[in-house]
């Protein structure tokens, strides 16, 4: 089954205080070589930088990958 991704988006960062590509959890455990759990654990604790849609979708910015 495919599975079509989304791209990744530029976006504001309050985190990094300014734009920055922002990837679906999914993109950034596959960058990282980590589960989406994982990514979702890193944002719960705070360790990356996010932001989540008007649709409540969550987006973590890929910068915060290398923290």
């Amino acid at each position: 089954v495919l599975k079509r991704q989304r791209p990744s988006v530029l976006d504001w960062c309050a985190g990094c205080g300014g734009q920055a590509a922002m990837l679906t959890p999914d993109q950034a455990a596959v960058i990282a070589k980590v589960s989406s759990r994982t990514i979702y654990r890193r944002v719960e604790a705070g360790v990356m930088h996010y932001t989540e849609t008007a649709e409540g979708f969550l987006l973590v910015c890929a910068n915060s990958l290398e923290t």
